[in-house]
């Protein structure tokens, strides 16, 4: 049994007991529940063992002979929106009394922080992992200032041993705010109403990666998000701590729901697989040790009596499981030998799922140690490239 399937049964007896003697004196009999609470127990406690095989999963995009890599800063979204001087106001109710709220928030000003706070994401993204070489944006920039003497950026980049331009783009902005209220009657029988301030903010923005040694473009990934936020304030004390997020933070909060999909495009990353252990159907007694020690952690003993049990008797879970603890170990080649031996002798379906699942699972590994070539040297210069202008 897994820790998570563990920790569930603790928590699944210590409420059934709570609740138990609740249930017992309005519905059911004594003898009934614990039953019910017996094979509950039961069910829970024959949870099969599950083991998890690694695996490299290669990214979306094939940056093997990008490895080095400058990241240049977000321009600013290029569109524009007005903003009223005034928060809106989404109020029906005759009764509730209105309030004329000026807004904390100018589109100018959420235009720079979205900007920056998308360079700090991308930078955080590809300096994650040490699959690259990364000349940060403060340092991108000036190479990518000098187009405008005539230089040529790429070629500079190239000569100091950068092999991508990355290029940040916001493609989209877009923000909202209004309050609303609502009455509503306390413990005591008074009517009070509630304010509350809701803000959204929409985002597109792009990933724009550029070959330095032929200036073209190797792909353009786009994505988009949102993020919304509201909370209840006092519309009169508004002026003494203001209300509702920063709008940092919630730039923030919606570009960090995009940091998972920037890793899978651009960052080989090594995940598990969570396979389950075949029942011992037919069951052959003398292996309850071997998926104990399974369960256990004790993969040693587990593998060798499964591959004893399979060699002696062809029983088909051994066969299956022995399979499955190599792959857990890396080993998913030896894995596949064995269902392939089984599979042919006797078409079992769940050795042909597990055999196609590991096929997969090595054609992922195959494909991520392509896009994982050696890098090519590395960036030669952690200087402002200004002297370029100087020479």
């Amino acid at each position: 049994m897994s820790i998570e399937s563990a920790n569930l049964l603790v928590f699944l007896k210590e409420f059934i007991s709570f609740i138990i003697p609740k249930i017992r004196k309005k519905y059911m009999k004594k003898n009934i529940i614990l039953f019910l609470l017996l094979s509950l127990v039961l069910l829970l406690s024959s949870c099969a063992t599950s083991l998890s095989v690694p695996y490299t999963q290669p990214s979306n995009v094939n940056m093997g002979n990008y490895r080095n890599i400058a990241i240049a800063s977000s321009s600013e979204y290029s569109g524009s929106q007005s903003i009223p001087l005034f928060i809106r106001l989404d109020i029906t109710d005759p009764k509730i009394q209105l309030y004329t709220i000026m807004t904390s928030y100018d589109y100018n000003s959420i235009n720079r922080t979205t900007a920056k706070e998308l360079t700090k994401m991308v930078n955080k993204v590809f300096t994650s992992s040490s699959y690259y070489s990364v000349l940060p944006s403060d340092k991108t920039d000036a190479y990518v200032s000098l187009y405008k003497i005539g230089k040529d950026p790429s070629q500079m980049l190239k000569e100091d041993g950068v092999d991508a331009l990355v290029i940040p783009k916001i493609t989209y902005l877009h923000t909202d705010e209004y309050i609303d209220a609502k009455r509503t009657v306390d413990s005591s029988g008074l009517e009070k109403i509630r304010y509350y301030i809701h803000r959204y903010i929409e985002l597109s923005v792009s990933l724009t990666v550029l070959d330095t040694s032929t200036n073209r473009i190797v792909t353009v990934r786009e994505y988009n998000t949102s993020d919304y936020d509201y909370e209840e304030f006092d519309p009169k004390l508004t002026f003494l701590y203001g209300y509702g997020l920063s709008e940092q933070d919630l730039v923030s909060r919606a570009l960090s729901s995009l940091i998972n999909s920037m890793i899978s495009d651009f960052i080989p990353t090594k995940r598990y697989a969570s396979i389950t252990l075949k029942d011992n159907k037919p069951e052959i007694k003398s292996l309850k040790e071997a998926y104990k020690a399974a369960e256990d952690g004790n993969l040693d003993y587990a593998l060798q009596s499964f591959e004893r049990e399979y060699n002696t008797s062809g029983h088909i879970p051994s066969g299956y499981n022995a399979a499955l603890i190599l792959a857990s170990r890396g080993d998913i080649d030896s894995a596949l030998s064995i269902l392939d031996v089984i599979r042919n002798e006797t078409n079992d379906r769940d050795i042909n799922k597990l055999y196609l699942t590991l096929t997969d699972l090595k054609e992922r590994n195959e494909k991520a140690k392509e896009q994982m070539t050696p890098k090519t040297g590395e960036i030669t210069t952690t200087e402002s490239p200004y002297s370029y202008l100087f020479n």
